[in-house]
């Protein structure tokens, strides 16, 4: 994907109901404009881990035995959602194979007439799916920095689901560092969001296997 300048006239969505479009302002012209030339590339490391483990993120059919006793209606509604779900994540990944040889991705930016912020991209998209969201990285990176390090432990503890104080985050990722470095399945799959906490180990194990691990 190329990037390419917007101005103000083009980044606004009316819907049918509202013809009365926000009139934007050059500050989110600008941030529209900073966003979508913001280069973003697949995670290679991370596609081939949702790529090995399916089973611990794309949903499953339910069973006989687990549709068995309801009604008709039921059980073809319930496959319907499920059926979609597993659709949209073969996607998601068929797509960021399509996408990793391209070494930077360009998401361009709209807003809609109540200003809301969206990004424009078929399946992989960092508003989307988590795993499309697990998927993508800066493709021009910057040292983390010991302060990036911090704040990559409150994120990774908050995506398993530790909701508590960020010092109580800090302690639960030092206490699980040799598990996260090992990528341990059951750990993992445990995570509250399994998608995105697999791309926060990854990242995690190739900072700390790094010399300087402020430096990555």
């Amino acid at each position: 994907l190329f990037y390419q300048e917007c101005c103000a006239t083009h980044i606004v969505h009316k819907s049918n109901s509202n013809a009365g479009a926000i009139i934007p302002s050059d500050q989110i012209v600008d941030t529209v404009n900073t966003l979508s030339k913001t280069a973003l590339c697949i995670n290679g490391d991370v596609l081939n881990w949702l790529e090995a483990h399916r089973d611990l993120w794309v949903p499953n059919l339910p069973s006989f035995d687990e549709l068995k006793g309801h009604s008709n209606g039921y059980c073809v509604s319930k496959l319907k959602s499920i059926g979609s779900s597993i659709k949209l994540c073969n996607n998601i990944l068929a797509t960021a194979w399509l996408l990793k040889p391209a070494k930077e991705l360009y998401y361009p930016m709209f807003i809609d007439w109540r200003g809301r912020f969206y990004s424009k991209g078929e399946y992989v998209n960092y508003q989307s799916h988590k795993a499309s969201l697990a998927l993508l990285k800066f493709s021009k990176g910057l040292p983390i920095t010991s302060m990036g390090i911090l704040y990559l432990k409150y994120y990774g503890a908050n995506l398993y689901g530790i909701g508590t104080s960020n010092e109580h985050r800090v302690a639960w990722v030092d206490e699980h560092h040799q598990s996260i470095m090992n990528l341990d399945i059951d750990l993992i799959s445990k995570a509250k969001n399994v998608p995105l906490f697999a791309a926060f180990c990854i990242e995690y194990k190739n900072c700390f296997t790094c010399a300087s691990p402020n430096n990555f």
